[in-house]
């Protein structure tokens, strides 16, 4: 389920911005564009996990060129809304942050104090946006010097994403009231309407589209190849392991993920969608830092080519997070 889950849900954050796009450029005047019902949304989204598992049965090669396409093209448009929210601070303000200690922002009502269930509740989608953390691990096998350079690639890629997640935050605070931050289905064009204009909000748009549609594919690339592994090595079902005969993709794998993510892609809310993976997928996770902490102990000779730095507090605050 959790790569399923996950690809439906970046497909959904996709027709969420392309219903921006088209809510902008149908728009005569600000506010009479048309506005897509959720069902639509989620036709969309399905739509366009179908599309990409199409393009990934054809070949690695089309579907590498698609990825990198929109990698550019999510970077750039990414990095310029925080640089551009930054350069023109002045059009928001420090007081939107007044929620965080007890204060109000735009006549809202104040945060009453911590609660542990909604932390908790919160942490579902910010633990999911760092879902790729591991990525680097499932090839390891093909990495020169996987001692120094698999570890590294966590660290640094995790320090990345942290600083741009962080900065994008700030800026989307900065620039709008808590309050619109908390309802808001298009934040990232809200903040670059106020800060340009429709313009602006339709360019992040386009650049968030370009983003998912990448997330999307690179998804459908990768996961159907751990698959087809287990499937070989007799963990998964056998059907997984056939290969298309033109193609030379592992067909059957990238199909049975496609359809499943299509389907868990009709369910109109990211939220939901989140909800029915995060559980399982942080499951495991859990299962495996706990079983760097048990190994330390049933097996305390055998070779380890990878140290856990801060061992045991760094095990040991993951699980408590």
């Amino acid at each position: 389920l959790v790569w399923p889950v996950s690809i439906a849900a970046v497909a959904n954050v996709f027709a969420n911005y392309l219903a921006s796009v088209v809510n902008i450029v149908t728009a005569d005047t600000p506010g009479t564009g048309i506005v897509m019902d959720d069902i639509s949304k989620a036709i969309i989204a399905a739509s366009c996990v179908l599309l990409l598992t199409i393009i990934n049965v054809a070949g690695v090669h089309w579907a590498g060129r698609v990825t990198n396409w929109f990698t550019y093209i999510k970077v750039g448009a990414l990095g310029g809304l925080v640089v551009l929210g930054l350069v023109m601070a002045s059009k928001g303000s420090m007081d939107h942050f007044s929620p965080f200690w007890g204060g109000s922002s735009g006549g809202g009502s104040p945060v009453s104090g911590f609660a542990f269930g909604a932390f908790g509740v919160a942490m579902i989608t910010g633990l999911f946006s760092y879902e790729g953390w591991t990525f680097s691990s499932y090839v390891a096998g093909e990495t020169r010097n996987p001692r120094r350079n698999l570890p590294l690639s966590i660290i640094v890629g995790m320090l990345f994403v942290m600083g741009i997640y962080m900065l994008a935050n700030f800026v989307y605070i900065l620039i709008l009231p808590f309050e619109q931050v908390q309802t808001s289905s298009w934040i990232a064009a809200d903040v670059m309407n106020v800060l340009v204009g429709e313009w602006g909000a339709l360019f992040i748009s386009i650049g968030v589209m370009c983003s998912t549609f990448g997330g999307v594919n690179v998804q459908i690339l990768v996961a159907p190849r751990i698959f087809y592994a287990m499937a070989k090595d007799g963990l998964f079902f056998k059907s997984l392991t056939k290969v298309h005969p033109k193609f030379r993709t592992p067909a059957v794998s990238i199909l049975c993920q496609g359809v499943l993510s299509a389907l868990f892609a009709l369910t109109p809310r990211y939220e939901d969608i989140i909800s029915y993976g995060a559980f399982t997928s942080y499951s495991f996770s859990i299962l495996a830092i706990a079983a760097v902490i048990v190994l330390r102990f049933t097996r305390p000779d055998a070779e380890r080519p990878y140290k856990a730095w801060g061992y045991p507090v760094t095990p040991l605050l993951f699980l408590a997070v």
